[in-house]
């Protein structure tokens, strides 16, 4: 059984400024300006919410390697009310990753 109803949107433009396949979106409960977002080439951040100023996450020098190597797929909240955890894969090894 498919029921639909009505429903209005209220979209918002927002000037995404990487050129990146994005594929998943995490959204602080309680706080819609710190967002983080989940691309093919890199995971990005707001803190000033959707229409403020994004920045591409920058990983230590340990984790450089893997990072850049990787694909992010999807975002989930942490136990921790500011961490979340990334799933991904690395494109060299065919493995899966967490961060």
């Amino acid at each position: 059984v498919l029921i639909l109803t009505r429903v209005n949107a209220n979209w918002q433009y927002a000037a995404f400024p990487f050129n990146d396949h994005l594929n998943d979106i995490y959204s602080r409960a309680g706080n819609n300006l710190q967002i983080c977002v989940a691309g093919r080439h890199g995971l990005y951040y707001s803190d000033n919410g959707p229409t403020g100023t994004w920045n591409q996450f920058q990983p230590n020098a340990t984790d450089s390697t893997i990072y850049t190597q990787s694909v992010y797929n999807s975002i989930s909240p942490c136990n921790s009310t500011d961490s979340v955890l990334v799933a991904g894969e690395d494109t060299l090894s065919n493995r899966a990753i967490i961060f």
